[in-house]
């Protein structure tokens, strides 16, 4: 009796787990201009982390404690800037390669899940909640935020993902190189702060 009593609870457990697919989830993600990702490379021991608002993004990589943001004007014009103590230091227009300064942060200055091809991602649901990344561009993807969409690196990485909620998952860039398992490991990814993302300064700065 006691057995099949466990056996329900289980069941029961199984079934509000069940998330939606992961096409879904970067389809909620992709339409949202507020969230982080965070990711913790386990092969080398680093951090790099990725802050999003509708006006501003903002990275930071904890190898060299380097640091990037970037925020469009009140006329959509990109341009550069820095975290400082008290405020925001205004660094040079971001330009394209033939000069000119780029206009919309989120159309043609960052890469973001809405740049991810919808229609290649899985979208049949799996009662684990967890995908593998196939196809090329979206495999890229992953692993350019992770810092491993080098040429040479790519035929030796597996994507993964797990959905969390309808708005969250965790990613898996998983990298084998042949012959050296020195530097095999995986990178770890955390999409976070969904709707509750800020960046300091920045949205007062560009009002004023």
């Amino acid at each position: 009796m006691q057995d099949s009593d466990a056996s329900v609870v289980i069941e029961s457990n199984d079934t509000r787990a069940q998330q939606p697919t992961i096409k879904q989830v970067i389809t909620n993600l992709a339409s949202k201009k507020n969230y982080s990702y965070f990711l913790e490379d386990k092969i080398f021991n680093t951090e790099t982390k990725y802050y999003f608002t509708e006006k501003a993004y903002y990275y930071t990589y904890s190898k060299d404690n380097s640091s990037l943001g970037l925020a469009e004007d009140l006329n959509g014009d990109v341009f550069q800037f820095e975290l400082g103590e008290y405020g925001i230091i205004e660094g040079d227009a971001t330009k394209d390669k033939d000069g000119n300064v780029v206009n919309g942060l989120w159309a043609n200055a960052i890469l973001s899940f809405a740049d991810f091809n919808l229609n290649a991602l899985p979208d049949e649901a799996n009662l684990d909640n967890k995908y593998v990344i196939e196809d090329d561009a979206n495999k890229l993807l992953f692993a350019a935020f992770a810092g491993y969409a080098d040429a040479y690196v790519m035929p030796y990485i597996t994507v993964s993902v797990e959905v969390l909620s309808e708005n969250t998952f965790i990613s898996t860039v998983h990298f084998e190189p042949e012959g050296n398992s020195t530097y095999t490991g995986d990178c770890i990814g955390t999409v976070t702060a969904v709707d509750e993302t800020t960046i300091p300064f920045i949205d007062e700065y560009i009002q004023n």
